[in-house]
């Protein structure tokens, strides 16, 4: 049998929620799969679908669309067979997309963007500060934020790139955006890290009486216990001054632990790594080496980083990103 008598191969459909016996309209993919709908729910859905159904029809040769083989309009889009997928199915109710990646997310943005689907547009913008997409990649939502102009979203995801050192990992999405949105991204980390870092004592720093002034690390005199050779001094007090020194030497182990977190809050604002370091066994091992720091040191480092990271957070929330949209 000739080749030019087969059947037509029939163009690939979609399945749930795409078999409707109520379709009366054929999306078709750039790759070549249908996806019947009706054209009920694409006109509630979109306003661009709803007016391209609102043409007149008055005759065969004035339609828009092609036929499929069984007689229902098809309207080619450009959008790949995943893509429109995602993009349909919150246009039933019940239906709900699940993203892998934040690239499907844009993709799906801007599909929804383009054929005017705000209720979808919506919808994603909320999906992309879910943790599994802004923890873990949070320059790419930051950068596809900027491109959509979602303000909170990028300012959440920008939050979220003060775990890492700047400059942060590459995206592609960075080429869709422009060099001061990058530029304020690296501005608003490092100021970020300028004031977290002023929270930690330096050599002259004035200490507040009753906090880290009455610890161990400040008060220990121990000879076997190594000085550093930095100087705090005490702030304002209601107690009798004449009963307290005005500066003290805190123990080396104490300021080389304090080094570090300096080190590691300025890198990484928001990093976890500097609590997990200033407590651990390795950070207390001299001072565990010392009869007088040994039985308070663990307690009150502890509680010296809980009240610190307090602050971070607290002055994080005073920093604002500027962003021109």
């Amino acid at each position: 049998m000739s080749s030019d008598n087969a059947a037509p191969k029939p163009t690939p459909r979609s399945t749930y929620p795409f078999n409707s016996p109520k379709a009366d309209v054929i999306l078709r993919s750039s790759d070549g799969v249908d996806f019947p709908m009706p054209k009920l729910l694409l006109s509630l859905s979109s306003s661009v679908f709803s007016d391209m159904f609102d043409l007149p029809q008055t005759n065969s040769d004035s339609k828009p669309f092609a036929n499929s083989g069984d007689g229902l309009p098809v309207v080619d889009v450009s959008e790949v067979s995943h893509v429109l997928e995602m993009l349909l199915r919150p246009c039933f109710p019940w239906e709900v997309p699940v993203f892998s990646t934040v690239k499907e997310l844009a993709e799906v943005l801007q599909a929804a963007e383009k054929y005017g689907m705000e209720r979808i547009v919506d919808s994603v913008r909320k999906t992309f500060t879910e943790t599994k997409y802004v923890e873990n990649h949070p320059e790419e939502v930051y950068a596809l934020a900027c491109r959509f102009k979602f303000k909170d979203v990028a300012r959440t995801a920008a939050k979220y790139t003060l775990r890492k050192p700047m400059p942060g990992d590459y995206t592609p999405a960075f080429e869709d955006i422009s060099g001061g949105d990058i530029h304020r991204l690296m501005e608003y980390h490092k100021t970020c890290g300028n004031r977290v870092v002023s929270l930690v004592p330096e050599d002259g720093t004035t200490i507040e009486c009753g906090t880290i002034w009455d610890s161990v690390a400040l008060s220990c005199t121990t000879s076997t216990c190594q000085p550093s050779t930095s100087l705090l001094k005490r702030g304002p007090s209601k107690y009798d001054e004449r009963r307290r020194t005005s500066s003290r030497t805190p123990r080396q182990w104490w300021w080389s632990m304090l080094h570090d977190i300096r080190k590691e809050l300025q890198e990484r604002p928001l990093s976890a790594a500097w609590k997990e370091r200033a407590t651990s066994p390795e950070a207390l091992r001299k001072a565990m080496e010392c009869e007088t720091c040994r039985p308070r040191a663990p307690d009150e480092v502890k509680k010296m980083v809980m009240d610190l990271a307090d602050k971070v957070g607290n002055e994080i929330a005073k920093v604002e990103l500027q962003l021109n949209f």
